[in-house]
């Protein structure tokens, strides 16, 4: 059973990939949201595109889920994945600044998952 929201038609050849994704990050860290965002989200992949996602977590759950989402992934996907992982706190504080990815991927993103 997928965890995913509905997602754009463009990503079919992506959503078993995304779908595995998602799972292992909701299964083992228990995110707020998950938001695809970049070449995918804007439908403007190429060769060496990656799957970017920002993960939104709890604020006491912030330190260290970088690396530990990573490490969860490994061997997920042969598609690579950059992870940015931010928390309500954040968005609230910095994600209007155009200076920071999150805005972009806030303005710009799929929304793949939600608590």
């Amino acid at each position: 059973m997928s965890v995913m929201c509905d997602t754009p038609d463009r990503l079919d050849i992506i959503k078993p990939d995304l779908d595995k994704i998602v799972t292992k990050i909701v299964d083992n860290h228990d995110p707020i949201r998950i938001i695809l965002f970049g070449s995918y989200a804007r439908g403007t992949t190429g060769k060496h595109s990656d799957i970017d996602l920002l993960v939104v977590m709890d604020s006491g759950k912030k330190e260290g889920a970088g690396a530990r989402i990573i490490n969860t992934l490994a061997f997920v996907s042969d598609i690579p994945q950059d992870v940015v992982v931010t928390t309500p706190d954040d968005i609230e504080r910095i994600g209007d600044d155009t200076g920071y990815v999150i805005y972009y991927a806030l303005k710009d993103g799929i929304m793949l998952y939600e608590r």
